[in-house]
């Protein structure tokens, strides 16, 4: 196999491990409010055809706030702990995204909501119809995925299928990113 084949069939292996991540029941969320004081927390999702993540949150919770507040956050999906060869290496996909209120009354809204019933079933159906809870459409910008160490990617486009090895000394190249 040739350098290149080489490189080409561990790509290849990266988009699958993200897609294996993103096939997860909830995702992580990190965002922050107004005055830029950081939240995390976790939320079950869907995607759509395009790639999009979509959320939806209860009036309670302070996410709902965080993501009514600010347009921006990361959604992180991460290996089961008791799956990991490793700790310190645990397989995850950072992906960073712009956010927008969907409101119920929006014909995409009805779509999402199928998305939802399908993948939660029954217990869905009673948060569906709860007024205190709202959709977000989270739209991936870009995304980094490691998978081992040495061995992390940045993806980009709003699907995630551009992807690129990265290279260089770690915590380099701006952003705590090495360079593509």
């Amino acid at each position: 196999m040739s350098e290149k084949e080489s490189e080409e069939q561990k790509l290849k292996e990266a988009r699958s491990e993200a897609q294996r991540l993103l096939e997860a029941k909830s995702v992580i969320l990190a965002s922050a409010d107004q005055n830029a004081e950081p939240h995390a927390s976790y939320a079950p999702f869907v995607r759509d055809a395009e790639g999009a993540i979509y959320v939806y949150l209860s009036e309670l919770a302070r996410h709902y706030h965080t993501l009514t507040e600010n347009s921006r956050a990361s959604a992180f999906f991460v290996e089961d702990e008791a799956l990991s060869a490793n700790i310190f290496a645990r397989k995850r996909l950072t992906v960073q995204c712009s956010v927008q209120p969907l409101p119920r009354e929006e014909e995409q809204a009805a779509r999402v909501f199928d998305l939802f019933s399908e993948r939660y079933g029954k217990f869905f159906a009673h948060l569906k119809d709860m007024k205190d809870f709202h959709l977000f459409r989270l739209s991936p910008e870009n995304a980094t995925l490691v998978i081992g160490f040495g061995a992390a990617y940045r993806l980009d486009k709003g699907d995630l299928s551009n992807i690129a090895w990265l290279r260089g000394e770690h915590g380099k190249a701006g952003a705590g990113l090495a360079h593509a």
